[in-house]
């Protein structure tokens, strides 16, 4: 009798696995997919329709495993992301950078949205694990690229790669926030746009910046660099922004 009651737990826990990997391929499968699709797609909204798809179908296998220091996914920001990414982002795009790239989402909708390869910055090892998971055959083709590590200590000539680098505040305290949005200035390279949608500290990034910011507002804040030649913005457009110039502090 035991040897049936251990046959049929075998059982039972042979088929869970085999379901699980089996979503889990029809995930990297869809993932491939949707990139193309969004590409080709006419217009925004169709793009965001495939994005979802991906992203909604993660966030199933999240939630069928909650890890309770986490949030599930970010599939309600999502929209938002895609509108914020196509007002700002260079007319060549090659590389995205997100700084607190979480479970990965954003680096998967940032190449249906045109960018050739992702970089993601994480501080929790769980969440470049959970990353790696969801998107492996892209950090394989080395289209997502996560690295495990703390952004104010971590090489800081990754962010030179990068052609738009994306901040959601991912630091509570403000004085290092401005830390590290202002290591970020000093390294992106020129072209290249850093985009904060949340900035809650541009006090301190006033305070501590080489650059003489103007008076700001919390939420989203750009600077570009071209030739050079630092530029801000906080009022946009549907496509672009209202540039100003940004010179360095007199000493």
């Amino acid at each position: 009798m035991k040897t049936i009651f251990y046959c049929l737990l075998l059982g039972l826990g042979l088929s869970a696995c085999s379901q699980k990997q089996s979503t889990r391929s029809k995930t990297i499968n869809l993932a491939q997919t949707a990139i193309q699709q969004s590409l080709e797609a006419p217009n925004d909204s169709l793009s965001l329709y495939y994005i979802n798809q991906v992203c909604s179908q993660i966030q199933k296998e999240e939630d069928a495993q909650p890890n309770p220091e986490y949030w599930g996914g970010i599939l309600y920001h999502m929209p938002f992301f895609v509108e914020v990414i196509q007002r700002v982002k260079p007319s060549h795009p090659r590389v995205f950078m997100d700084v607190g790239s979480g479970n990965g989402e954003k680096l998967f909708a940032s190449l249906c949205l045109g960018f050739k390869q992702a970089i993601g910055i994480e501080y929790n090892p769980d969440l470049v694990k959970m990353s790696r998971q969801n998107f492996p055959r892209l950090h394989k083709q080395q289209q997502i690229k996560t690295y495990e590590g703390d952004a104010l200590t971590i090489d800081a000539t990754l962010f030179h790669q990068a052609d738009l680098l994306y901040f959601y505040s991912p630091i509570k305290n403000t004085h290092k926030m401005a830390q590290l949005l202002e290591r970020a200035i000093l390294h992106m390279k020129d072209g290249a746009v850093v985009l904060e949608v949340n900035a809650h500290y541009t006090q301190a990034l006033q305070q501590l910046s080489h650059l003489a910011f103007p008076d700001l507002q919390g939420g989203w804040l750009a600077i570009k660099k071209e030739q050079g030649s630092y530029f801000v913005a906080q009022t946009f457009y549907n496509q672009g922004a209202d540039w100003l110039p940004l010179r360095p502090k007199s000493k």
